[in-house]
């Protein structure tokens, strides 16, 4: 990228999830294999999370911690909220 481009990530890209990657994980392990994602990939950075592999629903709102605040179960960089 630096030889072409001058830069590191010219597009400002992410680390992004992939939906065989996640399936490979399977439904039983969706926490598991999102929380892998954000601690190898994105520690201190963002990341393209998929929340529709399995369930859309439950994957914002009992994973991610929905709407209404309730403490998530996957870190996030600085321990923000969502």
């Amino acid at each position: 990228m630096k030889r072409y481009y001058n830069a590191v990530t010219p597009a400002g890209s992410c680390m992004n999830q992939e939906h065989a990657g996640v399936s490979a994980w399977g439904r039983e392990n969706e926490v598991a294999a999102t929380r892998n994602a954000l601690e190898r990939f994105a520690p201190d950075g963002i990341a393209g999370l998929l929340t529709d592999t399995f369930n859309h629903d439950n994957f914002i709102r009992n994973i991610m911690g929905g709407v209404e605040g309730d403490d998530p179960e996957l870190p996030r960089p600085g321990g923000s909220p969502m």
